[in-house]
């Protein structure tokens, strides 16, 4: 007997009543029909709640709230929302996913990627790198697959903390039972995603595969973010959130043992390097207690360091080699 177990869609929103249409028309699109979609308004101050409920009225899988006072403005607080009305509704979630207002999912997302789930049996997320379009120019020809190729990923927390996989919370589908117990930081209004997925990686073992050549979502690039609609002051407030959120998985690595490891200590070493002075006493200081367990690398970078006034880039570069090509 074929199963077809739900996904809900935690779907967050604010002034987007001029996409979001798009948005829900590629959901409703979807190959696999067993969805339920959860709209959070973070108090729109246009006419998305009038859009939104047309749709309510075409398709009673969407369910659409308002999210008050309860909650704290921002994306992380929306989609804790959502999360919380998966419990208190008592929902049968077998799969999450997180989206935004003014992206695109090709139809085939949610049926390609839970065959995921058949052909790894312990497998808690799938992933794939989507592609981006700018503003109105969205190509709907898209290409229909008949079979994808997919690989499990070893050690997904460091190859997404370097950036050999990169990708948003848009491209994941994610077993439920795997986050039920986690929430987005409110404190953070910027790479907020980023630091919840880095604590989750770092912190259990996730079984990920990688679907691959098959980009099953569709990145809206424009100048209006969620972050800059919500906030006057948004390019303070995403360094501040950007510093926080590196500082915060900065701890959470040498919590679980893992600054030893040359990729990851570069990783940081440079972000502290180019954004947060800081930070980067605290890394000398971690390497002059032998974190790197290897003195000769150790003593090159700190020496290398002495001299980061003279070229932040050509050092940083230097430091690379000496972290990772040694």
């Amino acid at each position: 007997m074929v199963s077809f177990p739900l996904i809900t869609v935690v779907l967050t929103t604010y002034n987007r009543s001029h996409l979001i249409g798009e948005t829900l028309d590629s959901i409703i699109g979807q190959t696999y029909e067993n969805w339920k979609c959860i709209i959070i308004d973070d108090n729109s101050k246009d006419n998305t709640k009038e859009v939104v409920l047309n749709y309510l009225e075409k398709d009673n899988r969407f369910q659409y709230y308002l999210k008050g006072n309860k909650y704290v403005k921002g994306l992380s607080a929306s989609r804790n929302m959502g999360m919380d009305l998966i419990e208190s509704l008592k929902l049968n979630t077998k799969y999450i996913q997180f989206f935004d207002d003014d992206d695109i999912m090709h139809p085939q997302k949610f049926e390609i990627q839970v065959k995921e789930f058949t052909k790894y049996k312990k497998l808690d997320a799938s992933f794939f790198i989507g592609k981006s379009f700018y503003n109105n120019d969205f190509n709907y020809n898209i290409e229909y697959y008949s079979s994808v190729d997919s690989t499990l990923v070893n050690d997904i927390a460091k190859y997404f903390f370097i950036k050999k996989y990169f990708f948003t919370a848009q491209v994941l589908l994610i077993r439920y039972n795997t986050i039920i117990d986690k929430r987005f930081n409110e404190e953070l209004f910027y790479a907020e995603e980023w630091e919840f997925f880095n604590k989750l990686f770092f912190l259990k073992k996730v079984n990920i595969s990688f679907i691959e050549n098959t980009p099953l979502f569709y990145h809206r690039k424009h100048n209006l973010s969620i972050t800059s609609n919500l906030y006057n002051d948004a390019n303070n407030i995403v360094l501040k959130s950007l510093k926080k959120s590196f500082r915060n998985v900065y701890k959470l690595i040498k919590e679980v043992g893992r600054l030893n490891d040359s990729e990851i200590f570069y990783k940081l070493l440079t972000h502290a390097i180019y954004h947060d002075g800081s930070m980067l006493e605290d890394l000398r200081n971690d390497l002059k207690l032998g974190t790197l367990q290897n003195k000769y690398k150790e003593r090159g970078v700190v020496f290398l360091l002495k001299n980061i006034s003279f070229n932040k880039k050509i050092i940083s570069r230097l430091i690379g080699a000496v972290l990772i090509k040694i």
